[in-house]
């Protein structure tokens, strides 16, 4: 039978340990690397520059230069100062940014993904103050 018909069942996929079974590969959502330049820095331009840039470095951060890596935990977001700061309440005063009110929910999980990625950056150059 087996060679007239070919195998009774279904063969079983083989297990791939970064992704899991080959199923599983199908249903799963792929997650794209998050790219700093593109999809990180535009956020930071628009809404957090402004106080934390070049001209202004309100609580001693910029965001502009390797110095935000002091309030991120590459490869864990929720124990990074930065993601704490954009996802509190809308009416705690501490919610950054605290003028335009709380980033949009899709730049809130790019960061996110980011951080939980490791944080690549290209190498930003510590300008002078």
């Amino acid at each position: 039978d087996y060679f007239i018909n070919g195998p009774t069942k279904e063969p079983t996929p083989k297990l791939n340990s970064q992704i899991g079974t080959v199923e599983e590969k199908s249903t799963q959502k792929l997650i794209s690397k998050v790219d700093f330049n593109s999809q990180i820095k535009p956020i930071f331009e628009e809404h957090c520059f402004k106080c934390h840039g070049e001209k202004k470095q309100k609580g001693k951060l910029r965001l502009d230069t390797n110095d935000f890596h002091k309030v991120i935990e590459k490869l864990e977001p929720e124990k990074s100062k930065l993601y704490e700061l954009i996802t509190l309440p809308i009416d705690d005063e501490d919610i950054m940014p605290p003028k335009d009110g709380p980033l949009p929910k899709e730049s809130i999980d790019l960061i996110y993904q980011w951080i939980k990625q490791g944080a690549e950056t290209p190498t930003l150059e510590k300008k002078a103050k």
